[in-house]
């Protein structure tokens, strides 16, 4: 699991305004398949989402050779 805050303080060229997005997320991999799910839901209010919004991403990913390939859908 993760979670996290990110602040972004008042300045010019936020319009005077701060900016604040709050996240959790984890990742879950099955022992009997060959790919893990994650997912993540944030919540963002100020400068850059006046009146607030959320987001979010849920996919998976799995391993082929040397690298990872994933599919996510974010709305």
């Amino acid at each position: 699991f993760k979670a996290g805050v990110i602040y972004a303080p008042a300045q010019a060229n936020l319009g005077d305004e701060d900016n604040t997005y709050g996240f959790v997320g984890g990742e879950f991999a099955p022992s009997n398949l060959p790919i893990s799910f994650h997912a993540t839901v944030g919540y963002e209010d100020g400068a850059y989402a006046p009146g607030g919004k959320i987001d979010w991403r849920a996919g998976v990913a799995w391993p082929v050779g040397r690298v990872t390939l994933g599919l996510d859908y974010a709305d």
